[in-house]
């Protein structure tokens, strides 16, 4: 509570601009944990963004989109929405490069009050079929140092920071992952459940894709703050299952069976069928969109997240309320000494004028 007060006179917030957070969002935002940095590069976002973009029009940001499934269903509802993958733009469309990550925040603050940020990270250094390489387990979720596994560290973690931001402009979130995934033991995921179950109860579904028309089972996992997620769990039928059995005999095989050097009996995913695999059914993106369409339609849906969200100061003042732990490892897997660098040279070159009085330069 005193962290929340403190911090108000520390931020000069807020230009005339809808994309700008309030006071008390911004305030919010540094008491759950959020590094000054990212204040930065939500300040920049709101100054550089052109007029005819600064306004908060979307119902649904889907980050690491692919092809589309859940954007497609949204805007065939006339519901606006954007979608965010590499596949999109090599670089705006990259959340590991400054230039895709600072993108990703202008589409957050874009979202409505209630809009459904939803998210399919790279779950390949996350599964079973990869753990004896990418050397992650439950208790080892950080993995071994290798290129591809920090990568995937960094975009996991810039996700969280994207939820968090998302959290504190009334928006909801749905992360999709394999079943098998290990991403729930993900630190700063740990962390970030914790905290948001603070204010609002962090949901996890567990469901077979196949239910929406997806070519095999593919058992699937999905967390987050969306509170209509378990009507994703759909009784698979007998003509669910005869359909995928009738598939499994047409499509390839995900994975290999072999025997290394060792003798050790070994699984290999094939990364080409893998790929293929994680296509979303147009049904499951018709689902979500209609899930949470008709939650938006409840008159006090919004209502209540901004309930929870800013709760009387008696509630914040309650000893038995608990309090916010620090982010794990300070954020470092964010790797957010790059957008440090470059706000800087933006500063000095004069294309940013900073509202915060610190966090660039300490």
């Amino acid at each position: 509570f005193d962290r929340v007060y403190r911090v108000i006179g520390y931020i000069k917030m807020a230009p005339n601009s809808p994309l700008a957070l309030s006071r008390r969002a911004s305030s919010l935002l540094v008491y759950l944990g959020a590094p000054l940095v990212f204040l930065h590069c939500i300040d920049y976002v709101v100054e550089t963004t052109p007029a005819s973009l600064s306004h908060r029009d979307l119902h649904n940001i889907d980050l690491f989109s692919g092809q589309g499934a859940i954007n497609t269903a949204f805007c065939n509802e006339n519901l606006k929405s954007k979608g965010f993958d590499i596949e999109l733009s090599q670089r705006c469309g990259d959340i590991t490069t400054p230039e895709g990550f600072l993108r990703s925040i202008q589409l957050i603050l874009r979202g409505k009050p209630g809009a459904l940020t939803t998210a399919g990270p790279p779950c390949g250094s996350f599964i079973f079929l990869n753990m004896f390489t990418s050397g992650r387990t439950r208790w080892r979720p950080l993995g071994a140092r290798l290129a591809y596994v920090q990568n995937a560290n960094k975009i996991t973690t810039r996700l969280c920071l994207l939820i968090l931001l998302s959290f504190v402009r009334l928006g909801v979130c749905l992360v999709e992952q394999p079943s098998s995934t290990l991403m729930i033991f993900f630190p700063y995921f740990v962390w970030l459940a914790k905290t948001i179950a603070l204010f609002r109860p962090w949901l996890s579904t567990r469901f077979f894709m196949g239910s929406f028309g997806h070519s095999t089972l593919k058992p699937t996992l999905t967390f987050g703050t969306a509170p209509w997620a378990y009507r994703l769990k759909h009784k698979l039928t007998q003509s669910v299952r005869k359909r995928v059995k009738k598939n499994q005999q047409k499509n390839k095989a995900l994975a290999r069976k072999y025997v290394d050097k060792n003798g050790q009996k070994r699984v290999c995913g094939i990364p080409a069928q893998l790929r293929a695999s994680q296509i979303y059914p147009p049904g499951y993106g018709k689902a979500i969109c209609r899930y949470h369409r008709k939650w938006l339609a409840e008159s006090d849906s919004v209502q209540e997240l901004r309930n929870a969200m800013y709760p009387p100061t008696s509630a914040l003042l309650d000893p038995q309320r608990p309090n916010v732990t620090k982010a794990p490892y300070g954020w470092r897997h964010a790797a957010l000494s790059e957008l440090r660098e470059l706000l800087r040279s933006e500063r000095d070159a004069g294309n940013y004028h900073p509202l915060l009085t610190g966090g660039l330069d300490d």
